[in-house]
């Protein structure tokens, strides 16, 4: 028997839907073909679909930066306006060397979050990352402090991890608040507490407005890209959007905005 309860939604999103209007046929009847292009002409590219290079990112409170991983192997450090400080390679730090260091050139980041140590004043932390089923523990300028595999830690081995033997997840979330963690992976939300244990669950599509938005769109689980809390805010990422909710009462901050409207991501988010 699972070590978790299973509890309801935690997370309301409201996502926007984009409806594209066709073009309309030169001869102006519907049933007509559209022959104005020679057979011969080259053919027309389709319009690029909007991504973002986005791996995870967290909110760093002690420095009052976002940490951003892209899936293209760069370390962005961006401020709290979303305005680039450093944009760096992953080999640039010597942490990120050790996380990487058995995946011959293709690194993949699946998750990370920070966690600070000490009270707040003290400016020290954890920037903790999930990648090649382990949990690796960084000091906040990326050099290595420690790591284990997922299967070391009861919640993780129990929840998103169970029955794997190479274990990947979307994303998580440390809240100080709280004192949990928040894991999306398997199309679930998983909780765990301080050491990791085993706390509670809930299916994200179990949340009508996380069903209706970014889950629609998705054949089988649904996924997150992205999940920090930034007091007063729990932001998440979902492809190519920012959503804010009230971290208190988790109730949709203003619409979601492009993260490519950021400065800090515009060359990653088209």
């Amino acid at each position: 028997m699972s070590a978790y309860r299973v509890i309801g939604p935690l997370v309301a999103l409201v996502a926007a839907s984009c409806v594209g209007t066709p073009p309309a046929n030169p001869s102006g009847d519907a049933r007509v073909l559209d022959t104005a292009l020679p057979l011969d002409a080259p053919a027309i590219d389709a319009p690029a679909v909007p991504t973002c290079h986005i791996a995870d990112a967290t909110w760093l409170p002690e420095r009052n930066q976002y940490l951003v991983f892209t899936t293209t192997g760069r370390v962005l450090f961006l401020d709290a306006a979303g305005r680039i400080i450093t944009d760096k390679a992953f080999a640039d730090y010597s942490g990120m060397s050790k996380v990487c260091a058995s995946t011959a050139g293709n690194c993949r980041i699946d998750a990370v979050s920070f966690r600070p140590l000490g009270a707040p004043a003290d400016g020290r932390g954890l920037v903790q990352i999930v990648a090649n089923s382990r949990l690796w523990n960084l000091e906040q300028t990326l050099i290595h402090t420690g790591d284990s595999p997922l299967s070391s830690i009861s919640g993780m081995q129990l929840g998103p991890c169970a029955g794997l033997v190479e274990c990947h997840i979307d994303s998580f979330m440390w809240r100080e608040d709280m004192q949990q963690y928040f894991v999306i992976g398997k199309g679930q939300l998983y909780v765990l507490g301080p050491n990791g244990e085993a706390v509670s669950s809930a299916a994200i599509r179990s949340n009508a407005a996380l069903a209706a938005g970014p889950c629609a769109s998705q054949a089988g689980d649904c996924h997150l890209d992205a999940v920090m809390h930034r007091p007063p805010l729990v932001q998440i990422v979902y492809q190519t959007m920012l959503y804010n909710f009230n971290a208190d009462t988790l109730v949709a901050d203003g619409p979601p905005g492009r993260l490519g409207d950021l400065p800090g991501l515009a060359s990653y988010c088209q």
